[in-house]
């Protein structure tokens, strides 16, 4: 492919695990907007989309932005693979 979107690296087991991410859509306190648009500030983000409060970034809140949401489909559309169901934590790494 010449967008590279089949590209997986080895990472867990996980379909979304070493893949790029998908743009879904959430629904945060201030309102809806789309993973991509989080990660205009060039810095890693953790998604809870549970509301579970043991996810955390303890000791990392300076170099992790977190982000409290539902996603506003219970999947998420995954180039290549399809549909996968939808996280309900997400640590998306920063691009280099």
């Amino acid at each position: 492919m010449i967008t590279g979107l089949d590209v997986r690296y080895p990472a867990d087991d996980h379909p979304l695990a070493g893949r790029r991410v998908p743009d879904a859509t959430l629904k945060t306190v201030r309102g809806a907007t789309r993973v991509h648009e989080l990660l205009h500030a060039a810095r890693p983000v953790l998604l809870n989309l549970s509301g579970n409060t043991e996810v955390t970034t303890a000791g990392w809140t300076v170099r992790v932005d977190v982000v409290e949401a539902r996603s506003e489909h219970d999947y998420w559309p995954v180039p290549v693979i399809g549909e996968v169901d939808a996280p309900a934590a997400l640590l998306v790494r920063a691009r280099d």
